[in-house]
């Protein structure tokens, strides 16, 4: 699996279908350990597999989980794009 190194953006950007890896998160404290909590950390892989909108989360597949992730995580959360 190769990534474009140039790709980069937040989970919130990031289309239905579409893979990358965490390269950073960002925000407070607390924001960062709630991700964490949830099993998404630097180096992970993820696919978005609903976007969601601003009233319901978006559902994103983490290895062999699928999380619901709120609206107010998803600008925390750096990605770079697969391509």
């Amino acid at each position: 699996m190769e990534m474009d190194t140039g790709q980069f953006c937040t989970l919130q950007d990031l289309k239905v279908r579409q893979k990358g890896r965490v390269i950073a998160l960002t925000g407070e404290h607390e924001s960062c350990a709630r991700i964490e909590s949830m099993g998404i950390h630097v180096g992970c892989n993820l696919e978005v597999i609903h976007a969601g909108d601003r009233a319901n989360p978006a559902l994103v597949a983490v290895g062999d989980a699928r999380l619901a992730i709120g609206h107010d995580l998803l600008d925390n959360i750096l990605i770079a794009i697969e391509t």
